[in-house]
């Protein structure tokens, strides 16, 4: 079985998929989490505005296009 996985680089701009309470907003990637599974991996990620930090699936995140 063959999976194509499309990892993010650093100071990607992304979004959040149906977002709960304190997750709107502009995100910034700032990396891949180690441990999290290859098929949908997990990245640190900072506000732009406020610089809280989160850790989000790929899977809830689409990249923002300027």
């Amino acid at each position: 079985m063959k999976v194509e996985v499309t990892m993010l680089d650093k100071n990607t701009k992304v979004q959040v998929k149906s977002p709960r309470p304190g997750e709107r907003g502009v995100w910034i990637i700032q990396g891949w989490v180690a441990s999290s599974g290859i098929t949908d991996p997990a990245y640190d990620v900072t506000h732009e505005k406020t610089g809280r930090r989160r850790i989000f699936r790929r899977s809830r995140m689409r990249v923002k296009r300027d």
